[in-house]
């Protein structure tokens, strides 16, 4: 006598494999710091913002500084470069807080782009007011103490450091559109 075995009988029990857990952000895929959404994100964000908002104050409290196109130049992307980090820090402080993703490539190539031409643009205006700042040092250099050269140094500087802080976060979106 045959006894065949049926699956109604006896269920096959299948050995599911163990859940991976992701230590960084629970429920996150591809959870790299740096990228929109994380705290690295963040902390770039905040950083580029408040380093663009000390360079546009104290250019701003240069005297004549409006006189010089460079400078109103510069004052205009540093603008720009302050309402970009902001809005983009704002996101990435609400994504943080309801737990949620931007890994949505249309999102990503938003993120490359805008990085992009942001820290195009600190770079160039940072060049041009070092290039305007070595001019005046040099041929005005009696009068520094009605332009304020040392603040025109320190803003130079931080122009600088802002587009420093902003060319990584664009690497790191870069790289995160290709690395899917």
């Amino acid at each position: 006598m045959n006894i065949i075995s049926h699956s109604a009988v006896h269920p096959v029990v299948e050995q599911l494999p163990p859940p991976q857990v992701n230590n960084v952000f629970p429920g996150r895929i591809n959870a790299r710091q740096g990228r929109p959404g994380t705290i690295g994100g963040l902390a770039f964000r905040l950083l580029q913002f408040i380093l663009a908002v000390i360079s546009v104050c104290l250019m701003t409290t240069i005297n004549k500084f409006s006189t010089i196109n460079t400078f109103r130049y510069f004052v205009a992307v540093m603008a720009i470069q302050c309402l970009w980090n902001f809005l983009m820090a704002c996101l990435d402080i609400y994504v943080l807080m309801t737990g949620g993703s931007l890994t949505n490539r249309i999102v990503i190539v938003f993120f490359t782009l805008g990085d992009l031409v942001t820290s195009t643009f600190t770079f160039s205006g940072a060049c041009a007011c070092a290039g305007m700042t070595t001019l005046i040092l040099t041929f005005l250099r009696n009068q520094c103490s009605e332009i304020q050269c040392g603040q025109l140094k320190a803003t130079t500087t931080l122009a600088f450091l802002t587009w420093l802080a902003s060319f990584p976060s664009f690497l790191v979106n870069f790289w995160n559109l290709f690395s899917k």
